[in-house]
Order: C-alpha cells, then structure tokens, then sequence
C-alpha cells in the first residue's frame, strides 16, 4: 500500500529520501553530543545539546526547502506533460504544451509538442490521400460506365 505509493510518485520516493537524511543527522547529531558530552563538563552539556539541535534543525530546513524548491516544480511539469500525452493518445491533438524551463523537461516538452505535429500531418496527409482514393475510383467507375455504354451502342 505505502510501498506502492512510493514506488508510482516521485515525490513520495522524494520525502522517503529526505526522512532517511533527517534520521542520519539526527544519529550523527546525538553521536556528536554523546562524543562531546565526555569531554565537557556537565553545567555546559545543554548549551551544547541546543546548539547541535539547532544546527540540525537548520540543516533539516534548508535542505527541505532547497529540495521542494527544486522538486515539486518537476514534478508538477511531469504531471501535466503525462495529462497531455494521455490527450494526444485520446486523440486531441488540436492543442499544444508551453513550458518555460530550456533544460531537459523544456526539451522533453518540446519532443511531445515535434510528435503531436507528426502525428497531426500523417492523420491529415492520410485523410487527403483517402478523399483523393475516393475520387478516382468515382471517376473510375464514371469511366467504366462511359465505356460501357459505348460498347452497348457500338454493338447496336
């Protein structure tokens, strides 16, 4: 259940990532307190115990704050280009996607855009050939009916 969600949403393999880095800052946190707390004496272990926790609090945010920067805007442009090749297989192909990013999903959204064209064309250079393959079987059968009425008053 939570295993398969993690395994479908980036976001969540995201914050599975960012819970083992705050874990790991926590043991190194404590292991450097119980380190340092031989070696000072006791009235000064507290100053020393707020201190760490505050350094890997401001790890924690910053580090937080950097990744959903950085993450939860991939993650929204993967969404929404996922929604819009789900159209282009629906067969909307009317409309395209704009991005503003020039790195790699710019360039990935720009491919779906080149592949709805293509498709567009190919559909409609079809459509044109079928509309010229109907035309020139009326005008075949018109032909066969000229030429049959001509064999009819050339045996009368």
């Amino acid at each position: 259940m939570i295993g398969d969600a993690v395994k479908q949403r980036r976001l969540a393999k995201f914050a599975v990532a960012f819970a083992v880095v705050v874990v790991g800052m926590v043991v190194v946190g404590y292991l450097a307190f119980l380190d340092t707390a031989e070696q000072i004496d006791p009235e000064n272990q507290g100053i020393v115990a707020q201190n760490l926790a505050l350094m890997i609090a401001t790890a924690v945010l910053g580090v937080g704050t950097v990744a959903i920067a950085l993450a939860r805007p991939t993650v929204k442009q993967i969404e929404n280009l996922a929604t819009h090749t789900a159209e282009i297989e629906a067969g909307h192909l009317a409309d395209g996607i704009e991005t503003q990013t020039e790195d790699e999903l710019g360039s990935l959204y720009h491919s779906v855009n080149s592949m709805r064209e293509t498709i567009k064309q190919r559909i409609e250079e079809a459509e044109t050939q079928q509309e010229r393959a109907i035309e020139a079987r009326k005008e075949s059968e018109t032909q066969r009916e000229r030429a049959e009425q001509a064999r009819r008053e050339s045996e009368q």
